[in-house]
């Protein structure tokens, strides 16, 4: 046997071995699961390493979505955790639903059925709608995680879905921005939205331009909602329905409008502990709540900030329409109503204030109360403790409560229907001074 046979013998045996070897290996790994080795199998290209998807484009977008469909459930203790990762700008179809539909032509849905995932966005780049729809879609015990400074997800016009549909999952905002939908920018059903920086504006909804929650709940620590409008009904920047809880401690929900609550609408619980909500507006001639409306719901306020909103009719602050709103804490400065220009309550609302302040307010109508306005003989108005409202004759001007036609620059309490004459109070009332509606001949008139 000669020289050359003997070494293509030897080439062809390695040759051999090293291919039995890689298939074994790749067999492997596709039983055992391992996600790399089912995304050469099914021929994903190479922008896919250790569960990070590299997206420049829609294919390689619709690929990662069916990638993680199909890779199965975590469990509880531990989920499966993925990173899309956007680079430049990418254009998707939106998503008509969560999980797809046999049958379906449309674009691939979200994750599907899969639970216990983590799916985190990140990149410089920006997400854009090219179909109606929405972006993603989170399903029960799945969670997505927004963290990128320079992430935007992008939104269309003529569009009745939100960007986000969270429907039973989570979503955590960290960073990046989501912006310029007519669906509304993020849409939380039965689900939890956690917001601790980032950006939300731009968007317009029939209600809820900015944020709606039915049936979820929503922690705001930071971050920013701004510019937002709602068309038909309530809430520019939040809007809160029933069986819902919104905390805000931190973060800015600023000039967003709607016809009432421009920056707020609450028909569930709102607790507010820090924070700023301002510059919003209540645009409509019967517009309320420039800042904040609460309707049949509850408002506790223990903190933060609601300043320098606007309406024309009722309460520049906040409108309390049959609901209870206490403040325990925090300043509501520098608001513009026709009645009520801090805080304004009809239809047998209970105001309770122990602490914070209420300042530099302006009631621009006929009726008046520049801090507050309440009205009607059910509605129920008790101050105490270490609060303060200031009146007409605050040293510092900036922190006088203005009526600017009538009285009640401090409080005025409309009592029509029963008794045709309003009980007001103009000058300052400071921590120890009480009033209420249950005492009539105790602190009004002065």
């Amino acid at each position: 046997m000669n020289k050359k046979k003997i070494n293509f013998t030897r080439l062809f045996f390695k040759t051999l071995t090293f291919i039995l070897f890689t298939t074994f290996i790749f067999s492997t790994c596709s039983l055992d699961g391992d996600i790399d080795a089912i995304r050469e199998q099914a021929g994903l290209g190479s922008n896919i390493i250790n569960n990070t998807f590299s997206i420049s484009n829609s294919i390689e977008w619709n690929n990662a979505l069916t990638t993680i469909r199909n890779n199965g459930s975590g469990t509880t203790g531990n989920y499966k955790t993925y990173v899309i990762e956007i680079i430049g700008s990418t254009s998707i179809p939106g998503i008509m639903e969560s999980i797809p539909i046999q049958g379906s032509t449309s674009a691939a849905a979200s994750f599907g059925s899969v639970e216990y995932i983590e799916v985190t966005l990140t990149g410089n780049g920006t997400l854009s709608l090219s179909s109606n729809g929405s972006i993603l879609y989170i399903a029960a015990n799945q969670k997505l995680i927004i963290d990128s400074a320079n992430l935007i997800l992008q939104g269309r016009n003529n569009n009745n879905n939100a960007v986000l549909n969270i429907e039973g999952g989570s979503l955590e905002l960290q960073n990046g921005t989501i912006r310029g939908n007519s669906g509304g920018g993020v849409n939380v059903s039965g689900g939890t939205f956690t917001m601790s920086n980032g950006t939300i504006s731009g968007n317009s909804s029939f209600y809820g331009g900015g944020v709606r929650v039915n049936n979820g709940i929503f922690t705001m620590s930071g971050g920013i909602i701004s510019d937002n409008t709602a068309t038909n009904d309530g809430a520019g920047g939040v809007h809160i329905s029933v069986d819902s809880t919104f905390t805000m401690s931190g973060g800015t929900i600023s000039n967003n409008t709607a016809l009432y609550g421009g920056g707020v609408y609450t028909r569930a619980t709102f607790i507010m502990s820090g924070g700023t909500i301002s510059g919003n507006t209540a645009n409509s001639r019967d517009g309320d709540g420039g800042g904040v409306y609460v309707h049949w719901g509850i408002f506790t306020m223990e903190g933060g900030k609601i300043t320098s909103n606007t309406t024309i009719r009722f309460g520049g602050g906040v409108t309390v329409n049959g609901g209870t709103f206490t403040m325990n804490d925090g300043i509501i400065s520098n608001n513009v109503a026709g009645d009520g220009g801090g805080v304004h309550s009809w239809n047998g609302s209970t105001l309770t204030m122990t602490g914070g302040t209420i300042n530099g307010n302006t009631a621009i109508g006929s009726g008046g109360g520049g801090g507050i306005y309440v009205r009607g003989p059910s509605d129920i108005f008790t101050k105490s403790g270490d609060s303060i409202i200031y009146g007409n004759n605050a040293v510092n001007v900036a922190n006088k409560n203005t009526a600017n036609y009538g009285n009640g620059h401090a409080v005025f309490w409309d009592r029509l229907l029963i008794i045709h004459a309003p009980l007001y109070r103009n000058s300052t009332l400071g921590e120890g001074v009480n009033i209420s509606t249950t005492n009539p001949n105790s602190g009004w008139g002065q």
